[in-house]
């Protein structure tokens, strides 16, 4: 029985097997839970709390709990920022995606710099600290085994869950952080119950009680917001979540009101089993296991076996959603071609598996070479302190940049306290945090990684820079190339450099034997491109014919290649932009497309659209939208057939690689010479129409590209051309 075709705008099975082999993630997978669980995780709230409370204590004393108090409120505000963020603009870029939109490509890239950079600090931390953890438990029962073991043993499950796809990873993470908060909320609640050393008290928020003083206080509190670091990494899932713009930024709220009023809870606890006075708290901060201590005098025994158990299971749910967030930022490097196109392919679990093992193979080298160089303690401390100063200038610039992106794309819904005073307060709070980790002047070797900081930030910011001299990029994958016309900050405004570039790649495109199918968009979510850049015309650049965006020869190479060519509209197609999307095969826009030839306003000529227009829809829409110069929308466009179809813009990209994919596992002489017969039909008589068509007949029979055809319709398998393409 034959299968009706997919209606524009839907996505057969075909095409999501296709799209599966292209590099795409599960879409719409993961709900509340399992997104909360991805930034929960990454904080390790058990292993937080067992390794830094009595280091904070060290300055807040007493007033600990207050100090957390005080981190939950500054990093509420910091989590509601990225929320209006993820809510507008759902994207596994996060932060790029953000900060791109906000000031431009260059600030989103060194922001996607800085979060990548911490993440990928995160896995060595993990693994050297777990190590260390694990091998000094078996050793205090008499097992000596070498943290070696134990920290190989992390990497391999992590990255073996990975690879399995994101349901089973996620699931292992949140029943991992389900049971460490749970033995800690018991834990704190038999001390709670129990009264602690004398009674239960509300002076434990109490300024007063700071063993430092206000500035010790301060101290704690630059410390406390440390551990809240990883609560925003819920935004990386924003290609895999179900309604994203919901769900995400609910996660991120979340995941930092429950953390923190769970190390409210855990700290209040331990303060007050220990006890309140300086001598008490002199005891906890000097005390080599403190929480080990405490349950076995208010647990009877029991409870401290759990209490290490708990940080096991921090650490390893820990390390599986660190495996997640670098594995993706690693396969979209991959697909960007930023790094070798083998880390951008996903397996039948629609998993990263090459970007997973590449990132846990990293990780297991870096942390075993320099544990048993410098001790893995020691370089996990290290690593840790460098990750913070870039986890705070990513945060940093998210506050920043979060003002000016409202104020001039939603002001309709600016809010002087969701939009000025939490990003500032949030600003304030995370410079105090900055300044409290470059004052003091640290020791060596903590003192050079301020430095390399910067270092990382400059070169991030020339590489930006260098990206943003090229009009256009230029990336293929799996047989697919993508043109992206690159001056976000114009608008994509076509001038003789981007022409030039764009002719090259359209030769490319042809050249190149692997591709088989070309993409064109826009950088940004404003436009398309607006056309062609008009100030030029007035500065002596079109003189002499040099550049002329009239001349004929601009649009040669998109009516004369011989592959098919997908134009994703993104926002503005206007003039210029609007011909070249003309040139593509195939339309399909964002609802924010807007589509015009304005020329007439200014006494020009949209030359090529006068020709193309009147073949793509009819003759008296043509004419109201050249004689008129008016803009129509995305939806008018679908009506009148000037796009095939209509998809949300987060899902615009993926769309067109889809269709892309489609067509790239067709058979690829078929698909040539069926684009050739639809353009030479629209102009030619039919007795040299069909003179033409048997031509074609002839040279595509007995091919082995229609043997290998034939052959799978016979076996009722998908044919794969990737062997006799060279023979066409």
């Amino acid at each position: 029985m034959s299968s009706q075709p997919p209606r524009p705008g839907e996505v057969s099975a075909a095409d999501q097997e296709s799209a599966g082999h292209v590099g795409g993630l599960e879409r719409h997978a993961i709900g509340l839970p399992a997104v909360t669980a991805q930034s929960a995780a990454l904080i390790a709230p058990a292993a937080g709390s067992v390794a830094g409370l009595a280091f904070i204590a060290g300055y807040s004393g007493a007033a600990t709990p207050l100090a957390f108090l005080i981190g939950l409120i500054v990093c509420v505000c910091v989590a509601l920022v990225i929320g209006e963020y993820a809510k507008r603009l759902p994207s596994a870029g996060s932060f790029y995606t953000y900060l791109a939109r906000t000031f431009g490509a260059k600030t989103g890239f060194v922001t996607g710099v800085m979060l990548f950079g911490a993440y990928l600090l995160l896995f060595p931390f993990q693994l050297d600290f777990f190590g260390n953890f694990v091998s000094s438990l078996f050793a205090s029962s008499g097992i000596h085994v070498s943290w070696v073991i134990f920290s190989a043993a992390l990497i391999i499950l992590s990255t073996t869950l990975a690879v399995l796809g994101i349901k089973p990873s996620l699931r292992t993470g949140l029943i991992g952080l389900a049971f460490e908060m749970t033995v800690l909320t018991v834990f704190s609640v038999v001390i709670i119950a129990k009264g602690g050393a004398s009674g239960n008290t509300l002076q434990a928020f109490n300024p007063a009680h700071s063993l430092k003083g206000a500035g010790g206080l301060l101290t704690a509190v630059v410390y406390t917001i440390f551990a809240f670091v990883g609560f925003e990494s819920a935004t990386t899932l924003g290609d895999e979540a179900r309604q994203p713009r919901r769900t995400i930024p609910r996660a991120v709220l979340l995941t930092t009101l429950v953390v923190g009023i769970f190390y409210v809870l855990v700290s209040y606890a331990v303060t007050i089993g220990y006890g309140l006075s300086s001598r008490h708290v002199n005891a906890l901060v000097t005390a080599p296991a403190p929480f080990t201590a405490l349950a076995d005098r208010y647990g009877n025994g029991v409870l401290s076996v759990f209490v290490d158990l708990s940080v096991v299971s921090s650490f390893v749910a820990l390390n599986i959603v660190t495996v997640i967030a670098v594995s993706r930022l690693f396969w979209k490097m991959g697909r960007d071609q930023l790094l070798p196109q083998v880390l951008g392919r996903v397996n039948r679990w629609q998993a990263p598996d090459a970007a997973c093992l590449f990132a846990g193979g990293l990780a297991l080298v870096a942390a075993l070479a320099f544990g048993e160089a410098y001790t893995p303690l020691a370089f996990a401390s290290w690593v840790s302190y460098f990750a913070t100063l870039f986890f705070i200038v990513a945060y940093l610039l998210i506050s920043a940049g979060l003002i000016r992106f409202v104020w001039r794309a939603y002001r309709s819904e600016f809010s002087w306290v969701r939009h000025v005073a939490l990003p500032v307060i949030s600003i304030v709070a995370m410079g105090w945090v900055l300044y409290g980790n470059v004052h003091p002047y640290p020791p060596a070797p903590l003192r050079w990684f301020i430095y390399a900081t910067l270092g990382v930030i400059i070169i991030a910011i020339g590489i930006a820079f260098w990206q943003w001299l090229m009009a256009i990029t230029f990336d293929r994958h799996s047989g697919i190339a993508t043109i992206t016309l690159n001056r976000p900050e114009v608008m994509n405004a076509l001038d003789p450099q981007t022409y030039a570039e764009i002719t090259e790649a359209f030769d490319e495109i042809e050249q190149d034997p692997a591709v088989s199918v070309g993409i064109i968009t826009g950088a940004g979510e404003r436009a398309f491109t607006a056309g062609a850049d008009l100030k030029l015309m007035h500065t002596g650049a079109a003189d002499d014919g040099e550049w002329a965006p009239w001349r004929p020869d601009r649009w040669d190479f998109g009516a004369t290649t011989s592959k098919p060519m997908i134009a994703a509209v993104n926002g503005y197609a206007l003039a210029g932009g609007l011909e070249l999307a003309l040139i593509c095969d195939i339309r399909i826009a964002s609802p924010n497309a807007v589509f015009g030839t304005p020329e007439v306003k200014w006494n020009l000529l949209h030359g090529y659209g006068a020709y193309q227009l009147p073949r793509i829809i009819s003759l008296s829409h043509a004419m109201e939208l050249l004689l008129t110069g008016e803009f129509i929308d995305a939806d008018a466009a679908l009506r009148i057939g000037l796009v095939s179809r209509v998809v949300p813009a987060a899902e615009l990209m993926s769309e067109a690689t889809r269709l892309a994919a489609r067509i790239r596992d067709n058979g690829p002489m078929a698909v040539r010479m069926t684009k050739e017969l639809v353009r030479h039909g629209l102009s030619a008589s039919p007795e040299d129409h069909f003179r033409l068509m048997r031509e074609y007949y002839r040279r595509i029979d007995a091919t082995p590209e229609q043997a290998e055809g034939l052959r799978a319709f016979r076996e009722k398998r998908q044919p794969d051309y990737h062997e006799t393409t060279g023979s066409s």
